[in-house]
C-alpha cells in the first residue's frame, strides 16, 4: 500500500515538473486561443453540466431530455447568426451535442451498473 502511494506522488511530481520546467503557459494559452479549444471545452463542459442539472430536476425520460437540449443547442446557435453582436458556429453546436451524448453515456451505463447485482 505504501509503495502504492509513493509511486502515485513520484509520478505527480514529475508531471508538475515536467509542466514547471518544459512547458511555457504562454505558449498553450495561444495554442488554445488559436485553435478556439479552450471555446469548445467550455460548450461541452456546459452543455454536460446542463444535463446532468436537467436530468436531475426534469423526471422524463433521459434520452428525451438529451435530444431535447440538443435541439435547443441548435436552435440558439441559429439565433446568434442573426444577432448583430454574436455569430452562431456550428462547431460549437457539435460541442453542445458532445457535451450532452457523453452525459448520457456515462448517466446510461451507470444506471445499468447499479441496477446488476
Amino acid at each position: 500500500m505504501l509503495s502504492h502511494i509513493f509511486t502515485n506522488r513520484l509520478i505527480y511530481a514529475i508531471v508538475l515538473i515536467f509542466a514547471v520546467v518544459v512547458v511555457n503557459v504562454d505558449d498553450i494559452s495561444f495554442w488554445l486561443n488559436k485553435n478556439q479549444l479552450l471555446d469548445k471545452t467550455g460548450h461541452f463542459i456546459g452543455f454536460l453540466l446542463l444535463s446532468w442539472l436537467l436530468d436531475r430536476l426534469i423526471t422524463i425520460p433521459r434520452g428525451v431530455l438529451v435530444l431535447s437540449v440538443i435541439f435547443y443547442s441548435g436552435f440558439t446557435e441559429i439565433c446568434q447568426w442573426y444577432l448583430g453582436f454574436r455569430s452562431g458556429q456550428f462547431d460549437d453546436f457539435v460541442a453542445n451535442a458532445l457535451g450532452c451524448s457523453t452525459y448520457y453515456l456515462f448517466a446510461t451505463i451507470s444506471a445499468k451498473y447499479k441496477k446488476s447485482p
